[in-house]
């Protein structure tokens, strides 16, 4: 079953003379032979026409293949590429132009490319046991093999539709390797998992199935060599160990506990792969937001949009989703800000740019349009010295002052920017996680605001909001401007929880109960929400009824997620936090101030800060956790004798606050150990 086999030949339809093959070694047949297409350029038009079986337009042909030449003599030369591609064709009449468009005859032409992303769209409801033969037309990546270096531009499109359809195919294998285990057929998933990896072999929760499924089919020596395996490609690859999950299997495996390896879908059929098949739902709205704001940037308008919201909520996903949207229709760089990295000056901003630079193994990626002066691009060059390997010629840049040397270089930038967006496609720049962003890469992203008069750029960025005050001087210097706007991401409704739930369990009895409970107890945080599902799996008994669980786990990296922002806090603020989080929510702010022995002033300035850090809710003066499982995962940090005080102090506060509250005053005594004065309230 390797990913080189060709498809099954019925997957192809007799009726249609030309057939092209793009996925793996591309080659083209014409009434089941060989058609033979000279000149590359020529097949690779062919290529770009059969690729999705639609119309091309002539403007977007002519910037693929001839970036930097005027429209007029592109147009003629695209005219002469599509005589050669006619005289090619047995039947001239399948390629279709008119003035403003190119297409292949769709009633004459079969693409594997077109026929594998139509079957994947089409599931489900497509039946799974149709999956395998979807899959057998995935021979290998896009075009392998095939490049055109005089177009750097196609070679770009190519690398975005590898990508694409790479994805694609891993998410349907990842479907499929769970309806086959699901249904006991443990043989085909392993040969599926084994297909799986030889596209992604980092996939540790493919890995960690694999393990299983040997392990159910009673070969401990594959399951423990599987192991190994993984662990060497984590650790020569990524530089770390296999998750505490992963790791338990083994050992699982190792001491013969075949209980501790039974397959999870002996009861309701969890698919417990997340990552790409989990859908982005919840998210209509934000979508359509971007989309208006890139329509705005096609007509000439560009805008800048920051992405907040609590760590895990999505802000990356959504950006990555709508640039994948994007693919044909905008040019797309990427940047991002990392712990590691903020002390180097533009490095997001350095990292997106050379992405319209780099030369690397796989091919050119996007072309930058030099139409800029000498000056500018040996400013630059400071930052890029890519640039003098293009430009041999460049003057080295002047000495100057720091302050005058700083906005040259800014304004270098700004111009190579201006000149991308000014190509024949808008251009969208994501820069992902600006709280992590160095001072000077944020000063630029403000000036570049400031000097956007017109222009076709669509500028994105994330960050976290509890991490605001990282960025709020960039927010600060934006708000005046009109195209300026933020797009601040919520926690997922019931609704789009329950959506989630379908797709990943399937119509299972008690999925609307668990929806309700999982969404209230991570406040609709994907990541924790997906995080908690994963430890639901590998703890809930086989047949057990969704409904029917007794608590809903905290799974360790939810606990470390937590932990992470609270090494953020004042300790005083902690402090508070602590108090609240043995507290029944909602707790009014005079319970948790008197809790946690502090003076009302501090007690305020406490709140509001975690409130910023999305931390706290406050609603109508009272305080909640923004999520039960945050709650949890802090009062899980409390040593037993501190848990014990802020118990006896809570109970001492409603004594004075509210001695009705009965139930509350014996909890909180009891829990702090005061066991005469608990029966009393008892």
């Amino acid at each position: 079953m390797s990913s080189q086999s060709a498809p099954e030949s019925s997957a192809r339809d007799p009726t249609t003379p030309l057939q092209v093959y793009l996925l793996g070694p591309p080659r083209v047949e014409w009434a089941g032979h060989p058609l033979p297409v000279p000149r590359r350029q020529t097949r690779a038009l062919l290529y770009r026409l059969a690729a999705h079986l639609e119309p091309v337009p002539r403007e977007q042909l002519c910037f693929l293949f001839w970036p930097d030449t005027p429209e007029s003599a592109a147009r003629r030369n695209l005219s002469h590429l599509l005589t050669h591609l006619r005289r090619a064709l047995p039947a001239p009449e399948v390629l279709l132009t008119t003035e403003d468009c190119v297409a292949l005859d769709p009633q004459q032409t079969w693409s594997d490319v077109a026929v594998f992303e139509r079957s994947c769209a089409a599931f489900p409801p497509t039946p799974p046991s149709l999956l395998p033969q979807t899959l057998q037309l995935y021979c290998g990546p896009f075009l392998a093999g095939f490049s055109l270096p005089s177009s750097p531009e196609f070679e770009a499109w190519v690398i975005r539709e590898r990508q694409t359809l790479e994805r694609l195919y891993l998410e349907m294998l990842a479907t499929l390797i769970e309806e086959r285990t699901a249904h006991g057929a443990y043989e085909e998933a392993i040969a599926w998992a084994k297909r799986y990896l030889e596209t992604d072999d980092l996939a540790e929760g493919v890995h960690r199935r694999l393990i299983q499924l040997y392990a159910d089919v009673g070969d401990r020596g594959a399951a423990l060599r599987q192991f190994e395996q993984c662990a060497a490609i984590l650790e020569r690859e990524l530089g770390v160990r296999p998750l505490p999950e992963t790791r338990a299997v083994y050992r699982a495996v190792l001491e013969g506990r075949p209980s501790a390896w039974q397959s999870p879908m002996a009861g309701p059929a969890w698919r417990t792969l997340p990552g790409p098949g989990v859908p982005l739902v919840g998210r209509d709205e934000a979508m359509g937001q971007l989309e208006h704001a890139f329509a705005r940037a096609q007509a000439g308008h560009s805008s800048v949009i920051l992405i907040s919201g609590e760590a895990g909520i999505g802000k990356s996903r959504l950006m990555q989703d709508f640039a994948t949207r994007l693919q044909n229709r905008a040019l797309i760089l990427m940047g991002a800000g990392h712990p590691g990295a903020q002390t180097l000056p533009y490095h997001p901003v350095a990292q997106a740019l050379r992405a319209a630079l780099r030369c690397g193994e796989k091919g050119t990626s996007f072309h930058l349009p030099f139409s800029l002066s000498p000056v500018w691009l040996a400013e630059a060059s400071r930052l890029l010295p890519e640039l003098r390997s293009i430009h041999r010629d460049l003057p080295s840049p002047p000495h100057s002052e720091p302050d005058q040397a700083r906005f040259r270089l800014f304004e270098a930038l700004h111009q190579i920017v201006e000149t991308l967006a000014s190509g024949s496609q808008p251009l969208v720049l994501c820069l992902d996680d600006l709280h992590w962003a160095d001072e000077t890469t944020l000063d630029w992203l403000a000036y570049l605001a400031h000097e956007l008069q017109s222009g076709r750029l669509l500028l994105l960025g994330t960050y976290r909001a509890e991490e605001a005050s990282a960025v709020g001087a960039l927010r600060r210097a934006l708000a005046p401007k009109g195209i300026f706007h933020e797009l601040e991401l919520a926690g997922l409704d019931f609704e789009a929880v329950l959506q989630l739930l379908h797709h990943l369990v399937g119509p299972l009895p008690g999925i609307q109960a668990l929806a309700r409970r999982l969404q209230q107890a991570t406040g609709g945080n994907p990541f924790f929400l997906l995080e908690t599902l994963r430890a639901l799996t590998e703890t809930r008994q086989p047949g057990g009824d969704l409904a029917g669980l007794e608590a809903i786990p905290l799974p360790d990296t939810v606990r470390e997620a937590v932990h992470a922002r609270l090494e953020h806090l004042r300790p005083v603020a902690r402090q508070v936090l602590e108090a609240g989080a043995i507290l029944t929510p909602p707790f009014s702010f005079d319970l948790v101030r008197l809790t946690a022995g502090r003076r009302e002033l501090e007690t305020m300035d406490c709140l509001d800060e975690l409130v910023a850090r999305h931390l706290l809710v406050e609603r109508e003066h009272e305080y909640r956790f923004n999520h039960d499982l945050a709650r949890r995962a802090v009062e899980a940090s409390l040593s037993p004798v501190r848990r014990q005080l802020l118990h006896r102090r809570a109970g001492r506060a409603l004594e004075q606050l509210d001695r009705h509250a009965v139930a509350a005053l014996a909890h909180h005594f009891d829990a702090g150990g005061e066991v005469k004065k608990a029966l009393h309230y008892h």
